[in-house]
């Protein structure tokens, strides 16, 4: 079976915004001239519901061609470009050239797959992923997880400095130095330019707090 590949588009970040290479037409694949949360996964499975949140500036949950542009959503798109994320081809997963994917060997490609992610995957419950299960976006999702390095469980106590319970962006920069205005925004759920113990401990959290550490 043709191996299916798809390689991402490397962005050079520097220190204060990435240049994404992407266009309204990489994601559009139903033509209606918009992004979905669904159309983006297609392309980036991680991209988080936070950042899509950035992103869709006027909150109608599509992206515009005129979205897009801002220089701020551009730095959004720019981190999963230079992530290099692969979505891999079933004959590279394939190591005893059955034509499926077993449980071990998508385990090898993706080392914190869990069996309710393959079960997930696996819609047929034959034990064996084929071709067209793996690339539904469920399986895409699922597969990023499995890939996924662990989230990051944020200290509120050690991180506010000030004692008020909350995590200022200054305080949680201080922690996480590569935390951007933009990934605070998104993680500002109120808008109220401080993250409460609610805010702090969700998933999407985790997973920005854990790409920012450094």
């Amino acid at each position: 079976m043709k191996a299916f590949t798809l390689t991402l588009a490397a962005a050079i970040l520097s220190t204060t915004a990435a240049v994404a290479s992407t266009s309204l037409a990489d994601f559009d694949t139903n033509g209606d001239g918009f992004v979905s949360q669904s159309e983006i996964e297609t392309v980036f499975p991680d991209f988080t519901r936070s950042d899509f949140r950035t992103v869709d500036n006027n909150s109608d949950n599509r992206i515009s061609a005129v979205e897009l542009q801002n220089p701020d959503i551009r730095a959004v798109i720019g981190r999963y470009e230079a992530s290099g994320r692969m979505v891999e081809g079933l004959a590279a997963l394939d190591t005893d050239g059955n034509g499926f994917a077993s449980f071990d060997e998508l385990a090898v490609a993706y080392p914190n797959l869990s069996a309710t992610d393959y079960r997930l995957i696996d819609t047929n419950r034959d034990n064996r992923v084929s071709f067209s299960e793996l690339y539904t976006l469920d399986a895409q999702v699922a597969l990023a997880r499995g890939a996924a390095t662990p989230t990051t469980i944020a200290d509120l106590a050690a991180i506010d400095a000030d004692g008020d319970g909350f995590a200022d962006f200054g305080e949680l920069q201080a922690a996480f130095p590569g935390l951007s205005a933009s990934d605070f925004r998104a993680l500002d759920l109120n808008g109220d330019n401080r993250l409460g113990a609610t805010e702090l401990y969700t998933l999407d959290t985790g997973v920005v707090l854990g790409r920012s550490g450094s």
